[in-house]
């Protein structure tokens, strides 16, 4: 889960659950990244030493489906956001500080969704008259009051978006600066000839799905399959969202880590892993979850290349035999595609929603993918 998701999962935002293996920290341990805390503290500051005045953005809040990026769902925010930007850009230099001024720390972060949505839909359309929407919207950002790393991702974004595009990207962000306060014109102007590597930039891949371009998130573990496993892990995720998941994110070139496999390092189980060609996972959580806020609910799925059939069998197998009382695994294997289905609570004390025979209803679905 990237910066700007992580802070969207925040109900409220005070905390966000750490990420990381299983058994690596207490279930109940909760990791607030620094500058996101300090976002937070400016905000409270902001909202003690100003009367603002009501927000434009006041309520306009896009979905979790609204939010994603492996698949595009229409908003009719867009059009209402947009009409709040347009309206940015018009105003007189000397009232560009109060219509910031009047924006919440959420009000930020859905502009950051909306720059995601423009730089999306410019490039599924193949048309750069988002770009300068997008600038416009980013301009709009006090960068105290966010994430600076989001501020910096945004505009990476809409770079890329518009560098791919041909648009005149230089010119946009300069027009923008003049929007912006200073320390957000700071972050607008560097580099704004160079091109933008999206990988390493953003941590995102441009792939071109079966309804058109999304954009993946991306680790950086080897990724040479023979297999089209973008195409398999997006039919996957569609897959599991008929089933009954609501599905976050897709990410290539990741690992799996061998805790889901009750493997150790330097295991034979650990040389098959190492061995794959490639490696995605897909994140998501139970859409009929009684209570979603609290239950800490969650779904991982990989999906991998191994080096042989055996491999991706045995990789199976040993999934299979990875459940307890936390999590429930089902492992599957097709040719040398494996894929390994974990659902799981990340809270202390709260089995999993699914029990290996309820489970196993997956396997019709997500084995023929594999193949």
């Amino acid at each position: 889960m990237g910066l700007i998701d992580w802070f969207r999962a925040l109900r409220p935002f005070p905390t966000k659950p750490h990420r990381g293996g299983p058994d690596d920290v207490p279930t109940d341990t909760f990791v607030l990244g620094i500058p996101l805390a300090q976002a937070i503290e400016a905000q409270r500051q902001h909202d003690r030493q100003r009367a603002s005045s009501r927000s434009p953005l006041a309520g306009l809040r896009y979905t979790d489906a609204e939010c994603r990026l492996w698949r595009w769902t229409d908003s009719a925010l867009d059009s209402a956001i947009a009409k709040v930007v347009a309206e940015f850009a018009r105003l007189a230099p000397s009232e560009h500080e109060a219509m910031r001024d009047s924006l919440t720390l959420e009000d930020f972060y859905t502009l950051f969704t909306f720059v995601q949505r423009c730089v999306l839909v410019a490039l599924r359309n193949g048309e750069a008259d988002r770009i300068p929407l997008a600038f416009t919207a980013i301009a709009m950002v006090a960068q105290a009051r966010v994430d600076w790393r989001d501020l910096v991702v945004a505009i990476w974004l809409a770079r890329y978006a518009g560098q791919r595009l041909s648009a005149p990207v230089a010119g946009i962000a300069a027009r923008a600066a003049k929007l912006a306060e200073p320390e957000t014109a700071k972050a607008l102007l560097p580099d704004r000839n160079k091109p933008v590597n999206l990988a390493e930039a953003c941590g995102y891949r441009e792939v071109v799905t079966s309804e058109g371009v999304a954009l993946f998130r991306t680790g950086y573990q080897r990724f040479s399959p023979s297999a089209d496993i973008p195409a398999m892990a997006f039919a996957a995720a569609l897959a599991l969202e008929a089933e009954g998941y609501a599905i976050s994110d897709i990410e290539l070139a990741t690992d799996l880590p061998l805790v889901w496999l009750n493997a150790d390092e330097g295991s034979r189980l650990a040389q098959m892993v190492s061995g794959f060609s490639g490696c995605a996972s897909i994140h998501g959580v139970p859409a009929a979850d009684p209570q979603p806020e609290s239950s800490g609910q969650s779904l991982l799925v990989f999906i991998a290349e191994a080096a042989s059939e055996s491999d991706a069998r045995d990789v199976a197998f040993a999934a299979q035999g990875a459940s307890d009382a936390k999590r429930t695994v089902l492992g599957l294997a097709s040719g040398r595609m494996c894929a390994v289905i974990i659902q799981r609570s990340f809270m202390a004390g709260t089995p999993p929603l699914e029990d290996m025979a309820s489970l196993e209803r997956l396997r019709p679905v997500i084995e023929p993918v594999l193949g």
